[in-house]
C-alpha cells in the first residue's frame, strides 16, 4: 500500500491467466464475472413469489410506490461481500458469476431464504404470562395480526380467545418462496474503495470524514482516525473490532490496524472574546 492509494494495475491478459470468472463475449472482448469475496454494491427489489407483494427494496421510489417506505431507512445499493452471508443464502449464491450493471432475476425457496416455518415457535400465552410480559389484555386488548414484543423478540398475534393468545415467533417471511429483481451496480477494486465501503457499512458517519485514514506502506499499517464524537458512541469498541476483521479479510496488504483517537483543543479565545 502507499499513502495515496491507487487502483490495482491489471496484469496483461494471457491465455494462461484465463480462469472461471473470465469469459469471452460474442465480440471477442473479455468480461469479468463476480466471484467469492468480491465487495460489490447490490440494488434489488424482493417479492413474495406467491402474492407478488414487495417486502424489501433498495430504491426509494419503489418503496413509496409499493407502500413500504420507511423514513428512517437509507435507500441506496447495499454493500455485499459475495459468499460471506451478508444477504440471504439463495441471493448470495446467485451473485457468483453475475456481470456488473446487468439486471437479473432469481427465485429462492424458503429454505434458502428466510427459513421454513417452525411449529415450535407458535406459543400459547395465558393471561398470567401476558401480564408478566407487560401485555395485560384487560388494559391493552390484543387482536390477530398485531405485532408485540416479548423479551426483545417480535411476535405476531395469530389468535386471541378466553384471555389467551397464540403468538408466532417465526420471522414474517419464514416459509415463503421469494423472488429478487437485482443488479450489481458497482465493485470495489482498489484498497481505497474497500476501506471507505467497509467503514460506511459499520458506521456511516465515520466514513463521511475528510480525514478518515492514512497508510504506512512500510509496515502495512492502516490508521483510522477517530474523533471525540465517535469515542462517546456506545459499543464503539465492537465496531472497531468488526472493522479490523473486515480490513484483514478483504484487503490482503493490511497487516495492522491502528485506531487513532483525536481530540482538538477548543478555541478558547473565540469563546471568551466579548461581542462588539
Amino acid at each position: 500500500m502507499s499513502n495515496k492509494l491507487t487502483k490495482t494495475k491489471k496484469k496483461p491478459e494471457t491465455k494462461k491467466s484465463k480462469n472461471k470468472t473470465e469469459v469471452k463475449k460474442a465480440d471477442g472482448k473479455q468480461k469479468n464475472l463476480m466471484k467469492n469475496n468480491d465487495l460489490v454494491y447490490l440494488s434489488y427489489t424482493g417479492y413474495i413469489k406467491e402474492s407478488g407483494d414487495v417486502f424489501d427494496t433498495t430504491m426509494e421510489k419503489e418503496a413509496k410506490d409499493k407502500g413500504i417506505f420507511r423514513s428512517n431507512q437509507v435507500y441506496e445499493p447495499i454493500l455485499v461481500a459475495i459468499g460471506d452471508g451478508w444477504v440471504v443464502k439463495g441471493l448470495d449464491a446467485a451473485l457468483t458469476g453475475k456481470e456488473l450493471n446487468k439486471k437479473f432475476n432469481v427465485t429462492i425457496s424458503a429454505i434458502d431464504g428466510f427459513g421454513e416455518r417452525d411449529p415450535k415457535k407458535l406459543i400459547v400465552y395465558n393471561r398470567r404470562k401476558l401480564i408478566e410480559a407487560g401485555l395485560d389484555p384487560a388494559k391493552n386488548p390484543l387482536g390477530p395480526g398485531m405485532v408485540v414484543n416479548i423479551n426483545n423478540l417480535p411476535a405476531v398475534v395469530r389468535t386471541v380467545s378466553s384471555g389467551r393468545a397464540l403468538l408466532d415467533f417465526n420471522p414474517p417471511l419464514a416459509g415463503k418462496n421469494i423472488t429478487y429483481d437485482a443488479k450489481i451496480t458497482a465493485k470495489c477494486n482498489s484498497s481505497e474503495e474497500k476501506i471507505v465501503a467497509l467503514v460506511k457499512r459499520r458506521y456511516p458517519d465515520l466514513a463521511k470524514k475528510d480525514k478518515l485514514y492514512s497508510v504506512d506502506s512500510k509496515t502495512s499499517t492502516l490508521n483510522i482516525y477517530i474523533a471525540e464524537s465517535e469515542m462517546n458512541v456506545q459499543d464503539f469498541t465492537f465496531i472497531k473490532k468488526g472493522l479490523s476483521t473486515d480490513f484483514f479479510k478483504f484487503i490482503s496488504d493490511v497487516k495492522k490496524v491502528n485506531f487513532i483517537e483525536e481530540i482538538i483543543k477548543p478555541d478558547t479565545e473565540k469563546e471568551t472574546k466579548p461581542k462588539k
